[in-house]
Parts: structure tokens; C-alpha cells; sequence
């Protein structure tokens, strides 16, 4: 399966200086991508445009201002206790399951962003967000790139 590594940064980066698969080494997304690729600048709109669902930014072209991120993690909390409902405690793997289902729960599960040479699922950047900025602060997309896993 394919999915998207969305770069975004507190200040605006010039395009030649955007992320390429040639940046990253193996090891440093063997955890979960067999292979990183570039994707064609004509179809980065239609990728970006995928932020615009979850309601956390407002986006003007590649500047996203921050908006509050608490109905997003309500929203996501809520899923997932509803989820989390079918789970057997007494299973020795239900704190797997837990786990499982916390990552899956967002449909975009495997949208991963990099911000200041960090790998971040969506749930992860949402957290980010919400523990250390603050509705109105700004940030840029930079690179995109396609990954398998």
C-alpha cells in the first residue's frame, strides 16, 4: 500500500530546499516504509487539499494557520472508545489490540508528516500540536513524498 510523508516547518521553505527521497537514508524510515519516492509537483494540490478534512488547519495554498485541535481529539476519542468497547482485557494481547485500534482508528492512519527531521502519524502531529502550540500559530508545507509499507 501507498500512502504520504506531507513536510511542513514553522518558516516557509524555498522549493528547492523541500524534502526528496534522496534526504533520507533507510534506516531512518525502515520502521514503516520499505521505500520513499518523490511525487509530481502537478498532483501536490491534490495531496495538500487532503489536510483541508480534518479541520485542524486553515490553509492558504502551502501556509496553515492552527486551529483548535480539541474537536478533532474529541472526535478521535470518541472512535475509539467505541472501539476499544469490543476488546477482552483478560486476552494477554488486549493491550496490543488497544494499541492497534488506537493507530487505526483515523482513516488516514498512515499519512505520516515530517517536521524538523521527525516522522509523525497523524494522531502524533495532532498531540504535537495540541501539547505545544496554540490556535493561530503558523506553519508551511514543504515536500511531499510517496511511501510503501
Amino acid at each position: 500500500m501507498h500512502s504520504k510523508i506531507i513536510e511542513i516547518s514553522k518558516t516557509p521553505i524555498e522549493r528547492d530546499e523541500y524534502i526528496t527521497e534522496g534526504c533520507f537514508c533507510y534506516e531512518e524510515f525502515d520502521h514503516f516504509a520499505d521505500y520513499l519516492q518523490g511525487v509530481k509537483p502537478e498532483s501536490e494540490e491534490k495531496i495538500i487539499e487532503w489536510i483541508d478534512r480534518y479541520e485542524i488547519f486553515e490553509r492558504n495554498g502551502r501556509e496553515l494557520t492552527l486551529l483548535d485541535v480539541s474537536p478533532f481529539l474529541e472526535k478521535w476519542r470518541e472512535k475509539i472508545k467505541e472501539r476499544a468497547n469490543n476488546i477482552d482485557f483478560s486476552d494477554t494481547l488486549a493491550l496490543y489490540r488497544l494499541r492497534e485500534i488506537i493507530k487505526e482508528t483515523h482513516v488516514d492512519a498512515s499519512l505520516r508528516f515530517y517536521f524538523g527531521e521527525e516522522f509523525m502519524t497523524l494522531g502524533e502531529l495532532v498531540h504535537w500540536l495540541y501539547n505545544f502550540h496554540k490556535p493561530g500559530d503558523k506553519f508551511y508545507i514543504g515536500g511531499i513524498l510517496d511511501y510503501h509499507f
